[in-house]
């Protein structure tokens, strides 16, 4: 069995971490990191075609910009509030 993750499911773990530290929802975390990278990398993941149920994300790891977004959700993650013990 391949034990191997995808850089698409560490991304989506990213984000989901950085949605629960924020306390937001996950679809406005992911619609900050395309912003940055339609910004910074001229992508604009909204202008492709999708099939009918394909994220953004299935787009973003179709056209090989996944390892981009993935960098945009760690840099997210750096920007989380300190959570005292």
């Amino acid at each position: 069995m391949n034990s191997l993750v995808s850089v698409r499911s560490i991304t989506h773990q990213v984000v989901t971490r950085v949605a629960i530290l924020w306390n937001e929802p996950r679809s406005e975390v992911y619609a900050r990191i395309y912003n940055r990278l339609h910004c910074f990398y001229g992508i604009d993941l909204t202008q492709y075609p999708r099939s009918k149920g394909e994220s953004l994300l299935a787009v973003a790891e179709r056209l090989d910009v996944i390892d981009k977004v993935y960098q945009l959700a760690e840099a997210e993650s750096l920007y989380l509030p300190l959570t005292e013990n």
